[in-house]
């Protein structure tokens, strides 16, 4: 765990942005898809906002994975040159996993576009399935934890497994289990996003681009 003041600063500073930065980017994501496509100027500011808003949480996860991993302090805390691209990979491989999330999540509610209601259902199933995982998978490991900690999680689950790199004793069995049912949950809601989109109609240019876009992002 990080270590005194910084350690416990770094801890809130990072849970503050996952109860208010993932909602709030999942809401302009929403916003952005169900907005008129004549409110040109509208969109651009919408997207540029997702974009600052997806960094700041990517640089929240990254400091996560700091406070929770001894191997990643451990490494981080090297001078030398193999720790810094360390350090740079670490980032990339955390933005590519949000960037393919809030791709998913665009693709799934493009194609129910025109029902705003089924557009938020989706995000609410999603996090509530999140919120199941971690109370299954919190009993069968024994791991003691408030209700509230399953809400919190269950809203940085939503974009990024944040207990891909925990190592910490006690956690790092749950952990393990949690980030292999996120990955195949993640599998199974980016197939679907794609077949739901394919049968919702006739594909346009943006549909297309999304797809492609998407389609990189996830092989990337």
């Amino acid at each position: 765990r990080g270590a005194g003041v910084e350690g416990q600063l770094l801890q809130v500073d990072t849970h503050m942005v996952f109860v208010a930065g993932v909602p709030f980017l999942l809401s302009l994501l929403v916003f952005a898809i169900f907005l008129p496509a004549n409110l040109g100027d509208t969109k651009c500011v919408i997207w540029v906002s997702c974009v600052s808003s997806g960094l700041s949480l990517v640089v929240a996860t990254v400091g996560f994975d700091y406070h929770c991993s001894s191997k990643l302090r451990q490494i981080c805390m090297s001078n030398s040159g193999q720790a810094t691209l360390f350090r740079l990979g670490h980032f990339f491989v955390r933005l590519l996993e949000v960037c393919s999330r809030v791709a998913t999540l665009a693709v799934a509610c493009t194609a129910v576009s025109t029902s705003p209601p089924i557009m938020v259902s989706i995000v609410v199933v999603d996090y509530m399935i999140g919120i199941a995982l971690l109370v299954v998978i919190g009993s069968a490991s024994q791991t003691q934890s408030h209700t509230g900690t399953y809400y919190l999680i269950g809203l940085a689950i939503l974009l990024v497994d944040v207990a891909r790199y925990v190592d910490e004793p006690g956690l790092c069995v749950a952990a393990r289990r949690l980030s292999g049912a996120l990955q195949g949950l993640r599998i199974a809601v980016s197939v679907l996003a794609v077949l739901a989109l394919a049968v919702s109609g006739p594909w346009g240019q943006h549909e297309k681009a999304l797809l492609v876009v998407s389609g990189a992002i996830h092989l990337a």
